[in-house]
């Protein structure tokens, strides 16, 4: 019964749309944070990263592929500042 009423009310259902970006903003504000850039690489990766997983994104409109594209630079980059 509740969760009945939680599917038809229209503000559950707006929040259930904007809750995995507001999930990621989260990542991505603990990942580039102040303390990645008082230590090296300086938060370069995670910087990179966050510009690929944008533009491909932007080009592509696939959420998988940009994450994983993303996650991949993101380790890639990482361990080549180590």
């Amino acid at each position: 019964m509740f969760a009945k009423y939680l599917q038809q009310n229209p503000r559950f259902q707006a929040i259930g749309r904007q809750l995995p970006a507001y999930i990621m903003l989260l990542l991505v504000i603990y990942e580039i944070g102040p303390n990645s850039f008082t230590h090296y690489p300086y938060g370069l990766p995670a910087v990179i990263a966050l510009i690929i997983v944008s533009l491909s994104q932007y080009f592509f409109r696939q959420l998988l592929f940009s994450l994983f594209i993303g996650t991949v630079s993101y380790i890639i980059f990482l361990q080549m500042t180590i």
